[in-house]
């Protein structure tokens, strides 16, 4: 029912599909089969992916608006009888559960009421849905400065430089006494040929990468391959083709590391939506905090 109401909402397959987080095709066979099992068709389609539902499609989606609304309410109900509260948590796609890991179990020791589902998803994607009230915290990276939301500093990750094989660059480093870490300045990478993620609202670290290169006005990256794959970069470092800058807690063994006048930081925050609760944002936070920077 959901599925039907964001088509006529949207007017079209291709945005009801993105805001669902579905593929368009998986979308429109869970359709064919509730028009199927229905016996009438609900959307007149045509061949740009728009939609428009039939007389029997708008009786349709006044019916469930009404159905699904009685089922939230109930379902809000059964739960705070049983005591039981529910939220749901943002994390970034493939890193994000390393950060979370042991959250749940920490969190029942702390509170066993609280119910926390998990949703990875995409930096922007978590922006869109805490802001329409889909998500109720997020822990986002590089988070938008537009959002109007209360968020809290989490965790900071450094600019770990990771120069090719038979780079110039290798003469350039440098080190501070008593100090076991090679340093090289930024500004010495004005002309060494990069690999990064694209330039896209999907890929932070591309929008760090340049906001690094930019604390020296006129420096910029010289990306030669874009590939969003980081665990591809070591290839390229390792032929000799491009190096690549990754954030990283620990600067890993041979890498460079830059000052810390240029070492622009690559941020997590703890992100909360305008209506979730203010008790068991705390509550998360504290617990993050500790297992994630005091672990």
């Amino acid at each position: 029912m959901r599925y039907v109401l964001k088509i006529a909402e949207c007017g079209g397959f291709t945005k009801a599909a993105q805001e669902l987080y579905i593929s368009q095709p998986t979308l429109s066979q869970r359709l064919q089969k509730v028009e199927k099992e229905l016996g009438i068709r609900l959307f007149e389609r045509n061949r740009f992916g728009e939609a428009a539902p039939t007389e029997a499609g708008q009786r349709f989606c006044a019916e469930c608006k009404h159905i699904l609304s009685h089922w939230d309410r109930l379902q809000q109900e059964l739960q705070e009888m049983k005591g039981k509260r529910r939220f749901t948590l943002g994390i970034p796609i493939r890193t994000g559960f390393e950060l979370v890991s042991g959250l749940m179990d920490a969190l029942a020791a702390v509170d066993p009421n609280i119910v926390l589902s998990l949703v990875d998803c995409a930096n922007y994607q978590m922006e869109e849905m805490l802001d329409k009230g889909e998500l109720d915290y997020a822990l986002i990276r590089m988070p938008n400065q537009s959002m109007h939301l209360q968020k809290r500093l989490l965790v900071k990750y450094l600019p770990a430089v990771h120069l090719r094989e038979g780079s110039p660059l290798w003469d350039k480093i440098y080190y501070h006494p008593d100090e076991p870490f090679a340093y090289i300045r930024l500004e010495e990478l004005e002309h060494e040929p990069l690999v990064a993620a694209p330039s896209s609202p999907e890929h932070r670290t591309r929008k760090w990468l340049d906001a690094l290169f930019a604390q020296i006005p006129g420096l910029l990256p010289k990306v030669v391959h874009t590939v969003p794959n980081i665990n591809m970069y070591d290839y390229y470092a390792k032929s000799g083709t491009a190096s690549y800058i990754l954030a990283s807690r620990e600067i890993p063994s041979g890498a460079c590391r830059l000052e810390p006048d240029q070492a622009l930081p690559y941020e997590t925050y703890f992100v909360q939506s305008r209506r979730a609760d203010a008790k068991t944002a705390d509550i998360l936070f504290r617990i993050l905090d500790r297992q994630i920077n005091h672990g």
